[in-house]
């Protein structure tokens, strides 16, 4: 094998694994958890990190919550922040 040759394999292999890394494979399931939205803490950090963006549904009772207006999230780091304390949610 040439040195080339051999450059591009452990090329590959390391661009397989960062998209390995990088790629959650729980995604498409469904995860749900319950939470006490208090004033003393109204940031939480999920079971979860890395959602896929836009996947997040709030919801308190039959009421949906809206992103941007009722609460943020950060996808990446798994944190949910809501502006105002909800109760249990």
């Amino acid at each position: 094998m040439t040195f080339r040759f051999k450059v591009l394999i452990i090329l590959c292999i390391f661009v397989l694994f960062s998209f390995l890394y990088s790629y959650n494979f729980f995604s498409p399931i469904i995860k749900q958890e319950r939470l006490n939205v208090t004033e003393d803490e109204l940031t939480y950090k999920l079971k979860y990190d890395r959602i896929i963006i836009n996947s997040e549904k709030v919801f308190k009772d039959t009421i949906e919550f809206i992103r941007s207006k009722d609460y943020s999230i950060d996808y990446q780091k798994g944190e949910i922040s809501f502006f105002k304390p909800h109760g249990n949610i």
